[in-house]
């Protein structure tokens, strides 16, 4: 039996008056039907009980309107215990780190995946701070129109991700965004992320192209969707409005291949603006995001290439004129696709496409291969 813990010390308690309404109550079958939420009534829960836990970071009356389009979706057809922690209890600022952090360290490691909503995108940090007390690397996947990294040379510092990028005692292995619009972001950025072995992919070259994709986000322990990568005709109520951005369409398929990868322990979903009082386009889309990210946990494979498994194919290419041979792995079910590079003394896959399998086979070795293969 797992120990019960006191979430009223980290969590303020979902009012269920506010979820008693027609959409939320119209069905047994709905969302908030078949999950357990915080009301305040019980203090202490054993959370390994529970899949999935969400929580809120300082959304005021956005966080409720959220709740109310999330709790009246209808709810899966699989066994699924996901519980509804309520809104985190933080010190006067909406990015309150350390409160973040001592909450996730409490409750990280009792459920498989968290979903977190918030206000700002600092709250990235705050996840990614506890990793720093496990002995693992992480893989950060961040949807967003801005890289909000600057160099290390310039005095201020400023950018979001220097913290997370450059710290000396990191824990990161690799960060990827996705979604960067050219016009937000001087070459030199792009480069600098790319120079220090990360990546970072083009809007342009991702809209409507999702699936082919998908293995971007394979590896992820983080996924952070800053909702200004939205169109401002499907989300205008975030921080930082674009007419230029992810679809509706776009977004919850991200989410929902986040959701599937078995790597994916965390989903942050960040930039709404704290004080809509009344459901909008926004609200509906951020409730439906969660839900395609737990749709895809429903669906997950349990994936691993060194498996011995009869539906994982191992294939060596040899490539003559650089002396060198990639291992490749293909799941001959579902056709995911690996590469396997060296960390350290141990041996580990990476994520790839079906490309860059046959563009080894023509001789050429692919880039994503070569930036891995440098760690």
């Amino acid at each position: 039996m797992g120990k019960k813990i006191n979430i009223q010390n980290y969590f303020e308690c979902v009012s269920a008056f506010d979820y008693t309404y027609d959409k939320y109550t119209a069905s047994k079958f709905s969302f908030g039907k078949n999950i357990t939420i915080n009301t305040g009534i019980q203090k202490d829960y054993i959370l390994s009980n529970y899949d999935i836990i969400i929580f809120s970071v300082s959304l005021n009356t956005t966080s409720l309107q959220i709740r109310k389009e999330l709790y009246s979706l209808a709810f899966f057809d699989k066994n699924i215990n996901i519980i509804d922690l309520g809104n985190l209890k933080i010190n006067n600022n909406s990015a309150d780190i350390y409160t973040l952090r001592e909450a996730l360290l409490e409750i990280k490691e009792k459920v498989k995946s968290i979903v977190v909503i918030g206000e700002n995108k600092e709250i990235l940090q705050g996840i990614y701070n506890t990793y720093e007390f496990e002995d693992k690397f992480v893989n950060i996947a961040e949807i967003s129109s801005i890289v909000n990294f600057v160099s290390p040379e310039n005095e201020s510092n400023s950018g979001d991700l220097n913290k997370i990028l450059l710290n000396k005692n990191h824990k990161l292995f690799h960060y990827i965004n996705l979604g960067y619009q050219t016009h937000y972001n001087h070459i030199t950025t792009i480069d600098l992320l790319n120079n220090l072995g990360f990546e970072a992919h083009r809007f342009g070259l991702l809209k409507n192209n999702i699936t082919t994709n998908e293995y971007l986000l394979r590896d992820a322990d983080i996924v952070s969707i800053d909702m200004s990568a939205v169109s401002y005709f499907d989300a205008p109520d975030v921080k930082n409005q674009s007419p230029n951005g992810f679809s509706a369409h776009d977004i919850c398929q991200i989410a929902y291949y986040a959701g599937i990868s078995d790597n994916s322990e965390v989903l942050c979903i960040t930039e709404l603006i704290g004080k809509l009082k009344n459901e909008t386009i926004t609200t509906k889309l951020t409730a439906q995001i969660i839900w395609y990210y737990i749709s895809g946990f429903n669906d997950r494979f349990n994936d691993n290439p060194f498996f011995d498994d009869n539906k994982y194919k191992k294939i060596s290419v040899a490539i003559a004129k650089n002396d060198t041979s990639i291992v490749f792995y293909n799941n001959i079910v579902n056709n995911r696709w690996w590469f396997q590079v060296e960390f350290g003394n141990k041996k580990i896959a990476i994520s790839c496409s079906e490309k860059d399998y046959t563009e080894t086979l023509n001789g050429n070795i692919p880039l994503r291969w070569i930036k891995f293969d440098n760690k």
